[in-house]
């Protein structure tokens, strides 16, 4: 397609069952709202520690841009 993608991971807690609908609600507010296509991914609470390094380092990283390392 030649476009960028975007991928946003979000922390949820809750019944596994919901992350589908879960999913494609967080993706249409996403395009809504912002006029952003994105995907989106449910995960569970504290899994994206390694990713943000909250409570590790004084402020979490909020955006990891890889575009160029693929």
């Amino acid at each position: 397609r030649g476009r960028d993608e975007m991928t946003v991971l979000i922390e949820v807690r809750g019944d596994p069952a919901d992350r589908p609908s879960l999913m494609a609600s967080y993706r249409e507010l996403f395009k809504r709202r912002l006029g952003v296509d994105v995907l989106v991914e449910i995960v569970d609470p504290g899994s994206l520690l390694p990713l943000t390094g909250a409570g590790a380092q004084q402020k979490p990283v909020r955006l990891i841009h890889n575009r160029f390392e693929r």
